[in-house]
């Protein structure tokens, strides 16, 4: 993640928290250096489709 000031952190956890599904990402991803796609909808229950374009958003925001 870039070095962002806290003004910054505190719209990304804003974002991060004002949808669910982002947030199931985020405690997936937890104690993990890489996480795939489908390692994310493995411990979600959640489709490969979405875990995908959940952690393409995040990067997008980081």
């Amino acid at each position: 993640m870039k070095n962002m000031s806290e003004n910054s952190m505190d719209e990304l956890v804003k974002w991060v928290i004002s949808v669910d599904r982002r947030l199931v990402l985020m405690e997936t991803m937890k104690g993990h250096t890489v996480v795939k796609a489908s390692d994310i909808a493995h411990e979600t229950s959640r489709s490969t489709k979405i875990s995908a374009a959940l952690s393409r958003k995040l990067q997008i925001k980081t």
